[in-house]
């Protein structure tokens, strides 16, 4: 189903002034399109305007405007605007049929001045008498903005962006309920609606209020490769961040690491307009400064323990097994007991693997010794002195030097 609506009656005259206008710019659109090589666009836009002449004709408003505007974006006619602004006038939005109005006025006029058709003339006199008598019905509507505004602050009206330019100026608006929003960074958003009357002068004033704010800069004392800043554990960019940034009142949390680097935190609370700057300074890790490189004293002292163990325990089984066997040898050679014998035997082979094992180990503790850190910072280094010992009846690992 298509929406009829109804509109004033047009005069004899008026109507049979515009289907001479329709005529003419139409042949005279022909014409310039086929010497711009348009005829692809011609027989489109023509057909377009055909077709929302009969909407129009029929009463059917809405469509005969869709129509009428795909043809003037195929072909733009000064007559084709004129019925756009009828349109909108049968609908009616009396600021937009003024609006289309006077610019098809203009267009008529120009096309006059460039081509000398006397049909420009009375297309622009028509669009300009049809403007008149709507000029007293269209609402206007001023939105005042505080010259303060901050970068990036948008106003729109009736969901549409109003530009800078347009603030604080009477602009033509079609009647109705209108939305005015404004929203902009740290600000609360505003909103506003008015109900505008036929021929109706209103005004709306934005007001700025801001979000309480606080604002924080941060100042890298020193730059080291693979920085990382993070703020209430969003990252940051390194590159200006010098700048004070505006944040909202709360607690916060700055965190700043990089390879090598002991980590960096900050913690505050901020209130509402506190500027803050957080100088970052990270310091080297220990080992990164060589302070606490080397091997751990715990290792040596592992392994030197451990050889101590085993060369103690292989002492202490080569003492018993030769106790043992000058007390074999001390009897007769048919009192000996063969399972002594064995057992000495076996207590040799354990003493031996002891000793073994220990020097092993004694001498890892050795190499350890040159490359264990012994003193903290800032204190003289040690001089450390450490080698095993052996002799038949047992053995050990000896150190000597200032730990």
């Amino acid at each position: 189903m298509r929406a009829r609506h109804k509109c004033a009656p047009f005069r004899p005259l008026a109507v049979a002034v515009i289907v001479a206008l329709s005529i003419g710019n139409v042949l005279t659109t022909s014409a310039l399109a086929r010497a711009a090589g348009g005829d692809e666009n011609l027989a489109a836009g023509l057909k377009k305007f055909d077709d929302g002449r009969r909407a129009f004709d029929a009463g059917q408003f809405e469509d005969a405007l869709n129509d009428f505007n795909a043809s003037l974006q195929l072909l733009a006619s000064p007559n084709t605007r004129l019925y756009v602004g009828r349109c909108y006038r049968a609908l009616g939005k009396v600021a937009s049929a003024y609006t289309e109005l006077k610019l098809a006025a203009r267009e008529a006029q120009d096309r006059l001045v460039v081509s000398g058709e006397k049909r420009y003339a009375a297309a622009r006199d028509a669009a300009n008498d049809e403007a008149a008598e709507l000029e007293a019905k269209v609402p206007r509507l001023a939105v005042a903005v505080p010259s303060d505004t901050p970068t990036g602050f948008v106003v729109k009206v009736a969901g549409k962006e109003l530009p800078p330019a347009a603030w604080g100026v009477a602009s033509e608006t079609d009647p109705g309920k209108v939305v005015v929003e404004a929203t902009g960074p740290r600000l609360v958003p505003f909103a506003k609606t008015v109900t505008l009357a036929e021929g109706a002068q209103e005004r709306v004033d934005v007001p700025l209020t801001r979000v309480p704010t606080a604002t924080l800069a941060v100042k890298l004392r020193n730059l080291p490769a693979g920085v990382a800043l993070a703020l209430d554990g969003q990252p940051l960019s390194g590159l200006g961040i010098d700048v004070g940034r505006e944040l909202d009142v709360g607690p916060h949390v700055l965190v700043a690491s990089a390879p090598g680097y002991v980590p960096f935190r900050w913690n505050k609370v901020l209130a509402d307009k506190e500027k803050t700057t957080v100088e970052v300074l990270l310091a080297p890790e220990p080992r990164a400064r060589g302070v606490s490189s080397g091997t751990p004293k715990w290792l040596f002292f592992t392994l030197a323990g451990g050889a101590v163990a085993a060369l103690g325990s292989a002492t202490g089984v080569a003492l018993h097994a030769n106790a043992q066997n000058s007390q074999q040898l001390a009897l007769s050679p048919y009192s000996r007991d063969p399972d002594v014998k064995s057992s000495i035997q076996s207590q040799a082979t354990v003493s031996n693997i002891l000793f073994v094992a220990g020097g092993v180990l004694g001498i890892g503790a050795t190499a350890l010794a040159f490359t264990t850190h012994w003193k903290p910072e800032g204190a003289e280094e040690s001089s450390v002195s450490v080698a095993p010992w052996l002799t038949p009846a047992g053995g050990g690992v000896g150190a000597r030097g200032s730990f």
